[in-house]
């Protein structure tokens, strides 16, 4: 990656909310554990992932950077990996390959458009720079 701690940095702050239950993960959690059948199970897919998105990783985003293109793209390639191991057709795994990628390129957009905003880099917070990751 071209600046390893900024991923460092973001993957904690998106993780947590979801880890801790915050927000309206309980909700969500809730009303996926009701639904049942196959349409259901994606649609609740779908809903956690739009709602992680907007609401975890936006967030973490606009407070570390938005992340260069190339390092946004490789994380991408990682959850492309995950979506082909988790979904059992390759419809599946592409469709929800394009779902994530709008949903994340729009939450990219709204940090770029917001951190510029601020006057701050849009990229990365300048103490994150660097190939070499921070222990």
């Amino acid at each position: 990656m071209e600046n390893c701690n900024w991923l460092k940095a973001v993957l904690p702050d998106f993780v947590a909310p979801y880890m801790e239950k915050a927000g309206r993960w309980s909700a969500i959690e809730a009303e996926c554990r009701r639904a049942t059948g196959w349409v259901a199970d994606r649609d609740c897919a779908q809903a956690m992932a739009r709602y992680h998105i907007a609401n975890d990783l936006g967030p973490a985003l606009i407070r570390f950077g938005c992340g260069s293109s190339a390092d946004w793209n490789k994380v991408f390639d990682a959850i492309a990996s995950c979506t082909r191991q988790t979904f059992s057709t390759a419809f599946e795994s592409a469709v929800s390959q394009a779902v994530v990628l709008v949903y994340r390129n729009l939450i990219r957009s709204r940090c770029l458009a917001v951190r510029e905003a601020a006057g701050a880099n849009r990229e990365i917070n300048d103490d994150l720079r660097g190939s070499a990751c921070t222990p």
